[in-house]
């Protein structure tokens, strides 16, 4: 509960420095979390994944040097994926039981691989932390489709069932479709999936990753064509009613669907090519991403320098992110991605409010 308050304070802190930071053009915050995308490896083949361009994983050692740095520097959060993490299950519990034990909240995401009752029962026993699950869709033809691999729908349930059966104390298990032409129908179903487990849920809308393809003038027949799973123009309807049923559930459910109204109504202007960037991306001013050969990256503006070469802290505060962060303010690319949300206080204090219920009704 103390790491959860921790980020929340952090987060309420760095809403106010923001503006300031800007102002002056100095970065006056540290980052909220870090980002770290730990290997390329997997067993699936994801269509819309980037990360498996790297066939490698970052060395332990320099992760357990990270998050020395963290912990030192106060950072809240620590956010590790892949690629698959828990195809090296062993060595992934230790830097996650290392990361609890610095005070870190950590966070984890996952195909379901290897999530069985041992691993959830033994990452409870070292702290805990939040999970998230990727399920594309209700069923098995959907989901394997989606990720490219036969028996993925298999894992990722079992993955479901297994926290709804072990109910761990000290993780949050969230189940987070990616919202794509090709399983419109089937937001309502994981969300049941999600709800009769005690999870969380949240959608994340398709991004094909492609600064150039996704400029308002693109035509969408172009985009559909480089990227198919952008949504088509005859699935527009589809979306509208997809979209719709989860704000419903929202309002029936509350405290499970973690987008905003706001953010889920984006998601058809996103598709529809409608959706205008009014505001600045703070990004820069938030969060840092790591990849799996060490270096760091702010969204697609490249490399700033590696964490086996430099301090973390020195990287946040060069003047290559300095220069980033101006450019990524004036960003006009249509986002929805995770990252990019931007909570108000009183946002956060309502999640904070209903995670505390959830916490105490468990």
């Amino acid at each position: 509960m103390y790491r959860e308050l921790k980020y929340a304070t952090n987060y309420i802190w760095n809403n106010q420095l923001l503006a300031l930071s800007i102002r002056t053009g100095k970065c006056l915050v540290k980052p909220c979390q870090i980002y770290v995308l730990w290997t390329g490896i997997c067993n699936f083949s994801c269509p819309m994944c980037k990360v498996q361009e790297w066939k490698e994983k970052l060395p332990y050692d320099v992760v357990i040097d990270l998050i020395d740095q963290l912990s030192e520097w106060g950072v809240p959060r620590f956010t590790i994926a892949g690629g698959e993490p828990l195809l090296f299950r062993d060595e992934f519990l230790r830097i996650l039981a290392h990361a609890n034990r610095k005070g870190l909240l950590t966070h984890f995401s996952t195909n379901g691989t290897n999530f069985d009752r041992k691993f959830l029962q033994e990452y409870s026993r070292v702290g805990g932390g939040q999970v998230t699950v990727s399920l594309d869709g209700c069923t098995k033809k959907t989901h394997d489709r989606m990720r490219n691999y036969d028996g993925a729908f298999e894992i990722a349930l079992n993955a479901v069932e297994t926290y709804k059966e072990s109910k761990p104390r000290n993780v949050t298990l969230k189940v987070q479709p990616v919202l794509t032409n090709e399983n419109l129908g089937e937001m309502e179903g994981v969300f049941e999936i999600a709800r009769e487990s005690g999870a969380l849920f949240s959608i994340q809308a398709y991004d094909p990753m492609d600064f150039a393809v996704l400029k308002k003038e693109v035509p969408l027949q172009e985009i559909r064509k480089k990227h198919p799973l952008w949504v088509s123009e005859e699935n527009f309807p589809l979306l509208k009613e997809s979209i719709e049923s989860i704000l419903k559930l929202r309002k029936t459910h509350p405290g499970i669907v973690l987008n905003t109204p706001e953010h889920l109504r984006d998601m058809i202007l996103y598709f529809e090519r409608r959706l205008s960037f009014e505001g600045r991306c703070l990004v820069g001013y938030t969060s840092l991403f790591i990849l799996p050969d060490g270096h760091s990256t702010m969204c697609l503006y490249g490399d700033i320098g590696s964490i086996k070469e430099q301090p973390i802290r020195e990287l946040w505060h060069s003047e290559k992110l300095e220069r980033i962060r101006k450019q990524m303010l004036e960003c006009d690319r249509p986002c929805l991605n995770g990252c990019a949300q931007r909570h108000t206080t009183g946002k956060i204090l309502s999640e904070g409010f209903n995670y505390l219920r959830r916490r105490l009704r468990g």
